[in-house]
């Protein structure tokens, strides 16, 4: 259940962003029609605004627009217009995962920013800061960035962007599942956006607070927040929204068992997207009709709306839906014990499913190739400030040793002796230090290129999953030519497909957790003698901290299995108690 949960969370958030992304083409095409005629900074200003809505759905034209604002506020020395301009190439670039260049930008502008008072500008800054750091990971520091702009908003009297910070902390800290604070940052949120009336942000709000009780599991309040969603966005007559509500309200209820009900809302819903020409709506929604049916046994309509969603993902080549529509008509036609009908969807769902990770795997390596850049230049700068911290002192203890010569001068010969002899101990070891700093310094960096040549090549591991499913492609080939390929037959070949990629996501798995963890399968051997493939995988999941419900996801089996699975792990690794056992492979 928590699976199906979260994947409708995403879809969610996905039909936002088409939604979002038609409107920002209407407004940018509005503000393209303004620009000729303006002059002087308002210019500038339109253009700055322009890039900044161009970032989301035109990224290749932003550096272009910027480089024309830049040149104008240059010419109008408008500092304001400059620290905009530099804001929109940094969030570009961040957006790309080019932190490194991100940051010295974002760092740049801040500066201009504060010597010009800008309070603005400085709270653009930060809200761009904090996404940066957000795409890296580093949560604390993004939540630092927002909490520092929110009282500069504040100060401008700028409520708008303080509820958007609050709502950006608020998906930070839902990511981190931490769903209390989030809870309470979108409610602050809200009584900004209350205070201003703006009833369309407030619609938002509902259904992020919608999708945070679903994530709880609290599907009653989940229920309130989508109601009180829809009857904002029905009273705007904003029908892309109110299609949303109605499919995040139709999810709800098929949740709780209420067919007739989830069915009802799926309907208008389907209705509105079809009026709006929504099409990859209407295909998630017959998706979801197809399961409804299917859950009341209604397997020919369930195949029915099954089968007209994947014709719409395929007609408009959306993966993500292609992959779980693939899937689901797989596990039906499996139970109908059609066995040509359920390999042919699945070869359908491996393929898709395999692209989509390797796209995912392709923007990981190159957001942690990033993140390494950025790591490397932070340690180059840490490494110049400790030269300059040795060269000041070794300034500092020349001149005092000066003063000692000169002082032990006045005094007696014998004591000028022994200062002179302590001065030679003094710079033997300063060599010495300097000989093993070298040392660390080289062994620092041969770790840093390990770590690189291991990151590419758990990639290169995750893209010969083609050759698996090339052969599969073959074999079932030569089925429907009526020659049996290796004597296997229909089943022997989906499992065989199946253990394959599974394997294979074990092998990348491993590859790269092991290079994370080192000596972490070692240790489990030295107290378990011999562990098992299934053993590996389960401490795996608990190393890296997964509960009960996400191993029970990630290995397609109840949370009863994982349970029962721990028992066995916990006898061969022999403790008393589950807790002693986790804590033990938590700390290997």
């Amino acid at each position: 259940m928590f699976l199906f949960l979260r994947r409708v969370i995403v879809f969610t958030f996905l039909t936002l962003g088409v939604f979002f992304q038609l409107s920002a083409q209407v407004e940018v095409d509005s503000i393209r029609s303004l620009i000729p005629e303006a002059r002087g900074t308002d210019k500038v200003d339109l253009l700055n605004t322009l890039a900044s809505r161009l970032i989301t759905i035109s990224p290749m034209d932003v550096e272009k627009v910027t480089a024309e604002a830049l040149d104008l506020a240059e010419q109008f020395d408008y500092s304001h217009g400059i620290i905009r301009a530099w804001v929109n190439n940094a969030t570009l670039w961040s957006r790309q995962n080019d932190f490194v260049r991100a940051k010295e930008v974002f760092d740049k502008a801040l500066k201009l920013a504060l010597s010009s008072d800008d309070l603005q500008a400085q709270v653009l800054i930060k809200n761009g800061m904090g996404a940066n750091y957000g795409k890296q990971g580093r949560y604390a520091e993004s939540i630092e960035a927002y909490l520092q702009a929110v009282p500069l908003a504040k100060e401008i009297n700028d409520l708008d962007l303080a509820a958007s910070l609050f709502m950006n902390m608020g998906r930070t800290k839902e990511l981190l599942s931490e769903f209390d604070e989030a809870d309470s940052f979108y409610q602050q949120a809200m009584e900004l956006y209350s205070e201003l009336g703006d009833k369309f942000r407030m619609g938002q709000l509902y259904i992020n607070l919608g999708v945070l009780e679903y994530k709880k599991q609290n599907l009653g309040r989940s229920v309130k927040y989508n109601s009180m969603a829809l009857e904002i966005f029905d009273g705007l007559g904003d029908k892309a929204m109110t299609a949303l509500s109605l499919q995040n309200l139709g999810f709800a209820y098929a949740t709780t068992g209420q067919h007739q009900r989830a069915l009802s809302h799926y309907a208008r819903s389907y209705e509105l997207r079809k009026q709006i020409n929504d099409a990859f709506g209407m295909g998630k929604i017959l998706l979801n009709r197809a399961k409804v049916f299917e859950e009341q046994g209604n397997q020919s309509e369930s195949l029915k709306n099954a089968r007209a969603s994947m014709k719409i993902a395929s007609d408009i080549d959306h993966k993500v839906l292609v992959r779980d529509v693939s899937l689901f008509l797989y596990n039906l036609f499996r139970k109908k014990q059609d066995h040509k009908e359920a390999l042919e969807y699945y070869m359908v769902y491996a393929k898709t499913k395999d692209t989509l990770n390797i796209m995912a795997n392709q923007s990981r390596v190159s957001e942690l190739t990033a993140r390494f850049d950025f790591d490397k230049l932070r340690d180059q700068n840490q490494l110049q400030l400790q030269q300059n911290e040795i060269k000041d002192l070794k300034i500092r203890q020349r001149n005092q040793l000066i003063r000692g010569l000169l002082f032990m001068f006045l005094l007696l010969i014998i004591i000028f002796y022994n200062q002179r002899k302590g001065m030679r101990y003094r710079l033997e070891l300063s060599k010495k230090d300097q000989a093993i700093y070298k040392q660390e310094k080289e062994l620092a960096t041969k770790e840093l290129e390990v770590q690189k040549e291991k990151l590419v090549s758990y990639a290169n591991k995750v893209l010969l999953k083609d050759n698996i499913l090339a052969e599969a492609e073959m074999e079932l080939s030569q089925l429907k030519s009526g020659r049996v390929p290796s004597g296997r037959s229909l089943s022997e070949l989906i499992d065989g497909l199946n253990a394959s990629i599974s394997e294979q996501d074990w092998l990348s798995f491993k590859l790269y957790f092991e290079a994370t963890y080192p000596q972490f399968f070692e240790k489990l051997r030295d107290k378990c003698h011999e562990p098992s493939t299934s053993d590996q995988r389960l401490a795996a999941m608990i190393k890296i901290g997964l509960s009960n419900k996400e191993i029970a996801a990630a290995f397609n089996i109840s949370p009863d299995s994982v349970v029962r699975a721990k028992h066995r792990l916990r006898q061969k690794l022999d403790f008393a108690s589950p807790q002693e056992m986790e804590d033990f492979v938590i700390s290997l």
